[in-house]
């Protein structure tokens, strides 16, 4: 499921915004599950921060 469909989905139930939010954090989650080091780690939250 791509983050556009999880918006889509949890929209009725929490806003645009909350789904907005829980959507990034479920993506950020995965992404950091899957890093094998902790500098693919930082990497992740520096991009992160980056996109704010």
């Amino acid at each position: 499921m791509t983050e556009d469909e999880r918006i889509r989905d949890l929209r009725p139930s929490f806003g645009l915004l909350d789904a907005k939010r829980i959507a990034r954090r479920e993506r950020l989650e995965a992404e950091i599950e899957q890093a094998g080091t902790i500098d693919d780690i930082k990497a992740v939250l520096r991009l992160m921060m980056e996109k704010r």
